[in-house]
C-alpha cells in the first residue's frame, strides 16, 4: 500500500499474460477519490527508501547491490537476491535459492548493473540521470556516498523492475539442475514514475584487444636467446645479428 499510487486516485489498467500482471498504457489520474496528497505520498517513499538503504548500517566499503527491495522475478514475481559465491556475484530469484521452483538462471551482478544503468541514463528521470553521472565521475574514496545517492534515486524514480533471467520463454530446468548464468536471451523491464515502461538487454561484450605480432629476430636480440632456441623459433638467416646475441 505504501507504494501503490491508487492512494493518490490513479488507476492503472493491467493485463495478465501467462498469469503475470503487466501495466497497459498510462495511468489515469483522479480515477478514484484520493486518500492522501502527492506531498505525503512522496514523503512516505523517501522514508521507506532511507530505511531500506541506510537503516541496517554500513556494511563494507561498497553498496554491493543497488536493487534491494525493488527487483523482482519476471516469471514468479518473487524478489531477486544478491548471491555471492566467492568472486561470482549474481542476482537470482529467491524461489530458486529456496528450492521452491522457478527457472534456475542468474545474471552476473556487474553486467546487470551496467545494463540497467544504460537504460536509466537514456530514459530515466533527470534526478536519476544526475545520480548516475555523479557516480561515474566519482573517485574510489567517494564511491560509497555516490552509490547510496544512486540507491535512493532508484527507489524514488523506479515504480517497477522485473528481470527475465532466460527470456520470455525459458527452457525447462529441473530443480536439481545447476543454476545457469547469463542466458543470452535475458532482459530487464523497468517502469519509471511518470514514464513509460522500457526494456533493457545485456550490453555487448567489449571487443578483444588485438594481439601484437612479435618478430622472432627482435626477440632474440632483446633477450639474447641461444642458438638452440633460435632454431626452435624457426629463424632462418641470422648472419646479420651480432654474435653476442646468437
Amino acid at each position: 500500500m505504501l507504494r501503490n499510487r491508487a492512494t493518490l486516485g490513479e488507476y492503472q489498467k493491467k493485463r495478465k499474460p501467462n498469469g503475470k500482471e503487466t501495466p497497459v498504457g498510462e495511468p489515469v489520474p483522479n480515477y478514484y477519490p484520493a486518500v492522501i496528497d502527492e506531498d505525503l505520498f512522496r514523503a512516505a517513499q523517501e522514508a521507506r527508501v532511507e530505511n531500506l538503504a541506510c537503516g541496517r548500517g554500513r556494511k563494507g566499503n561498497d553498496i554491493a547491490n543497488l536493487f534491494v527491495g525493488i527487483a523482482n522475478c519476471f516469471y514468479c514475481e518473487k524478489p531477486l537476491r544478491f548471491h555471492s559465491n566467492g568472486n561470482a556475484k549474481s542476482l537470482v530469484c529467491s524461489a530458486v535459492l529456496e528450492t521452491q521452483g522457478c527457472h534456475r538462471f542468474r545474471w552476473t551482478y556487474r553486467d546487470f548493473e551496467l545494463s540497467f544503468l544504460a537504460v536509466a541514463k537514456q530514459h530515466g528521470l533527470p534526478r536519476l540521470q544526475e545520480a548516475i553521472a555523479s557516480l561515474e565521475r566519482a573517485n574510489e574514496t567517494d564511491a560509497y556516498a555516490h552509490r547510496i545517492e544512486l540507491m535512493l534515486a532508484l527507489r524514488k524514480n523506479v515504480s517497477g523492475l522485473t528481470v527475465a533471467m532466460a527470456g520470455t520463454s525459458p527452457p525447462p530446468n529441473d530443480i536439481p539442475a545447476p543454476i545457469g548464468r547469463d542466458h543470452p536471451r535475458r532482459f530487464v523491464e523497468v517502469k519509471f514514475f511518470g514514464g513509460a515502461q522500457q526494456t533493457g538487454f545485456p550490453l555487448p561484450p567489449p571487443a578483444p584487444e588485438r594481439v601484437k605480432q612479435l618478430n622472432p629476430v627482435q626477440l632474440i636480440q632483446a633477450f639474447t636467446i641461444s642458438a638452440r632456441i633460435e632454431l626452435a623459433c624457426g629463424v632462418g638467416d641470422l648472419s646479420g645479428i651480432d654474435r653476442r646475441h646468437r
